[in-house]
């Protein structure tokens, strides 16, 4: 038996470690620039980059007074967006640029003549009048979707009614209240006039938080003083709603479902698949769904159980 020389074994060659073409004072500068790993804490939220010292704006060049801490948060979002190789355009930071323009002028006159309200205001009278207009009057007589009402408000649907006549209204109203009343002899026309001045204040002291201020260009300029952002897709859909077929919510105890009803001349009729929901829907309270539900499959539609697979309802 022989022995083949060592020379002859294959052997594994381990090659000569690379050294790295950058030298400890490029890391120590790129640690300077990007900051270092051991702060996790300071890359989650770094700091604010509009300090004391800086009273310019970046983008229009204008001054800058005690910038608030939205003010300085919009600054931020845009220069670490710009930091990553994003362009910047004009229509990207008119937001800021409004902001800040808004804190100089419009804020403190506001704050100095008392104005309240906003968006948050307008947001909050809608959903209370819609509530008791359209989702859940209290008499039927106040249900702005009945074909009577309907006729009176028309062209306007239930929710364009609610959002361009009620809510304006009913904001004039508490304006009137909030400045003494007719027994101080502030008319109604006076409180419009003090809601139509008051606008630009409104949107930008209580903004809406629908959406964020830097994306918003629009309600950050306050030429946005429209409807609640939560049910603007709505009013493109309420204009025909009631001639289609409608949806409603019915509440029960420990579970909601929702069931489709038709309108047939003056009578509503409930379509039910079982006999004993049939018997029972004259009874039960019915609350009618702010949002419009996609159609439910009849009981022929739905889909044959699986062979071998037993349903069981829980």
């Amino acid at each position: 038996m022989s022995i083949g020389c060592a020379a002859d074994r294959p052997r594994l060659i381990i090659p000569p470690k690379r050294k790295t073409s950058a030298t400890e004072e490029s890391f120590e500068k790129w640690r300077e620039e990007f900051g270092a790993d051991d702060a996790p804490s300071a890359a989650l939220e770094p700091a604010l980059p509009l300090s004391a010292e800086i009273t310019q704006c970046p983008y229009c060049q204008e001054p800058v007074d005690n910038p608030s801490r939205k003010l300085k948060r919009m600054l931020h979002y845009w220069e670490q967006r710009s930091c990553y190789g994003h362009v910047l355009r004009p229509t990207d930071t008119i937001a800021v640029c409004q902001q800040h323009r808004d804190e100089r002028s419009v804020l403190p006159a506001g704050q100095q003549r008392g104005w309240p309200y906003g968006e948050q205001g307008r947001e909050l009278f809608t959903d209370i009048v819609h509530t008791a207009y359209v989702q859940d009057p209290l008499l039927p007589s106040l249900d702005l979707r009945n074909p009577s009402m309907l006729q009176k408000i028309q062209p306007l649907g239930a929710c364009e009614f609610v959002d361009h006549v009620l809510v304006p209204e009913l904001a004039c109203m508490l304006i009137q209240d909030d400045m003494g009343g007719k027994e101080a002899g502030i008319e109604l026309a006076h409180a419009r006039q003090v809601q139509n001045e008051s606008h630009k204040f409104g949107v930008a002291m209580y903004p809406s938080d629908a959406c964020g201020p830097a994306q918003n260009t629009r309600r950050a300029s306050g030429s946005w003083v429209g409807a609640s952002p939560k049910r603007a897709r709505q009013h493109s859909m309420d204009k025909n709603a009631y001639t289609r077929t409608l949806y409603v919510q019915q509440t029960l105890d420990g579970m909601r479902r929702s069931t489709r009803i038709q309108q047939v001349g003056q009578h509503i009729t409930v379509e039910s698949d079982s006999e004993e929901e049939k018997g029972s829907a004259a009874s039960q309270t019915w609350h009618q769904q702010r949002l419009h539900l996609p159609r439910l499959h009849a009981a022929s539609e739905r889909p044959a159980p699986l062979p071998g697979k037993h349903n069981h309802d829980i």
